[in-house]
């Protein structure tokens, strides 16, 4: 079986420090799809913190998974 990851940047909202979040790709399409609410995590130098996805998030993440079937 294949297990895609999908890696994509998440802005910590502490700082504002941008870093790469790695997700399964069948969980982000599936989350996403479904409308549950998608937990994102910064690992910034300075704060580890969790949120949920809002709107303009959840869509540039629909985006990116979506670019990974071209």
């Amino acid at each position: 079986m294949d297990i895609s990851f999908l890696r994509f940047p998440v802005k910590c909202p502490c700082c504002g420090q941008e870093s790469l979040l790695a997700s399964r790709l069948d969980t982000i399409e599936k989350t996403v799809a479904t409308r549950l609410p998608l937990v994102l995590r910064s690992n910034c130098a300075h704060h580890r913190v969790m949120w949920i996805a809002n709107e303009i998030e959840r869509d540039q993440i629909r985006q990116y998974a979506a670019a990974l079937h071209f």
